[in-house]
């Protein structure tokens, strides 16, 4: 089926519960935003990534083709294109346009999106009655059990690899990397996908879940950090860089959290990272918004620094501006998950990162015919094939940094996903 011979028809919806499709389908959840996919209208292809414009261009012009009715005209109604990037500019991606999209806002609207060759109000009608009667996808029971995990690197042999990155960054052969490290975990029994997408969308309420289906499994996760977010002519950003753990305990995470606002090695590597991205946006912008000083985010177990830039586009001489996959591919990736310089950084993790990345650290999130779009960076996150996951986490190196800390940290990183995965698993981590 092309793109010309479809339709989509938007309508309100009174209940609405996106998370509900992350076992099967595509869920992309914020809080102020939260969307659910079922099927596949279309599918697109991208087997260069983010390195060829022709083909990201082309993605927003098959969603133009398909002819819109839509009775409620909010943010993310109409056909969109959701997905996942790998980390790796140039590899391939395929996004896909839901056959059945819900979303809800934080302005209270609900809604629904069929996209078919002949969308019909009795096809809603069929969708709204099959979702407010089926039975649940997944019933809460026995959570699966870690029994294995094998680190790629080992925790010591990962230290020594930040000790490598020290060196280079003392030469001033470059001024930050982030590496990560990988864990294989094994479980006794398949992971229920479902339950796993509910936790973490209620245990990190701040942060944006997904549920991507990939070729290496289905990539979940929970980010905290807005790489990129184009509205009209508006562009936002929210880098986060610079880490501090958190216990629960009030006092103790305010003094923690004052003590990352004063940490100069955190607001250093920080620096780096809003730096670069206000260089990458102003040939883009007329004006470029950028706090004086970062802000806290905090999650449940840990704390960032965070700064919101926001930019208006520059209109260019065919009345257009820069869409969001254009936006994308001019920021991905950043030094919040690479270096800088980029070339060195990439060279030094390709060198030193055990296991590649693939979906980790790339971007996830959707996009519009408009050129509209919201996309986060796939960290804590988690890529699940049936029994078994693989997990990434990663640190900022900058000169300064301490080896056992940025082993820590990325322990510290590990734990919360293991326990979205199966409460008290992350007691087997070292």
């Amino acid at each position: 089926m092309t793109p010309a011979r479809l339709r989509a028809l938007t309508v309100p919806l009174e209940r609405v519960a996106p998370v509900a499709f992350g076992a099967d389908g595509i869920v992309f959840a914020g809080p102020t935003l939260a969307l659910g996919g079922e099927g596949a209208a279309l599918e697109i292809a991208l087997p260069e990534g983010l390195s060829d414009p022709v083909a990201l261009e082309a993605v927003h012009e098959q969603l133009r083709d398909i002819e819109l009715e839509d009775h409620v005209g909010t943010r993310g109604t109409g056909p969109l294109a959701l997905g996942a990037f790998p980390f790796e500019r140039g590899a391939g991606a395929t996004l896909r346009v839901p056959a059945r999209i819900v979303g809800t806002d934080g302005e209270g609207h609900s809604w629904l999106t069929v996209i078919d060759a002949s969308p019909t109000s009795a096809m809603v009608e069929e969708f709204t009655a099959r979702v407010r009667h089926a039975a649940p996808t997944h019933t809460p029971g026995r959570q699966p059990v870690l029994v294995g995990i094998e680190p790629l690197p080992e925790g010591r042999a990962y230290a020594k690899a930040v000790a490598h990155a020290l060196v280079a960054l003392d030469a001033h052969e470059l001024d930050k990397v982030v590496l990560a490290r990988c864990i294989d975990a094994c479980f006794d029994a398949d992971l229920p996908i479902g339950d796993i997408v509910e936790r973490l969308y209620r245990g990190e309420p701040h942060c944006t879940t997904f549920s991507i289906p990939t070729p290496d499994g289905r990539f979940i996760g929970a980010s905290p950090e807005l790489l990129v977010e184009r509205t009209g002519t508006t562009v936002r950003c929210q880098p986060l860089a610079g880490t501090i753990g958190l216990d629960g305990a009030a006092r103790d995470d305010e003094l923690a959290t004052a003590r990352l606002l004063a940490s100069a090695k955190d607001n250093d590597e920080h620096h780096f990272v809003v730096a670069d991205i206000a260089e990458r946006l102003a040939p883009l912008c007329d004006v470029v918004a950028i706090p004086d000083a970062p802000s806290i985010v905090r999650l449940a177990t840990i704390a960032h620094l965070a700064t919101t830039l926001e930019g208006t586009l520059t209109t260019r001489p065919d009345g257009t501006t820069p869409d969001a996959l254009a936006l994308l591919a001019a920021l991905h990736p950043t030094p919040a998950v690479g270096g800088v310089p980029l070339a060195r950084s990439l060279s030094l993790i390709e060198e030193l990162e055990a296991a590649p990345r693939r979906q980790w650290a790339g971007p996830v999130g959707w996009t519009d015919a408009r050129g509209d779009g919201q996309w986060v960076i796939g960290i804590r996150s988690a890529t699940i094939r049936g029994a078994s996951a693989t997990l990434h986490a990663g640190a900022g190196i900058v000169r300064g940094s301490d080896p056992d800390a940025e082993l820590a940290e990325t322990t510290l990183k590990f734990a919360g996903v293991l326990e979205a995965l199966s409460q008290g698993a992350s007691s087997l981590l070292r």
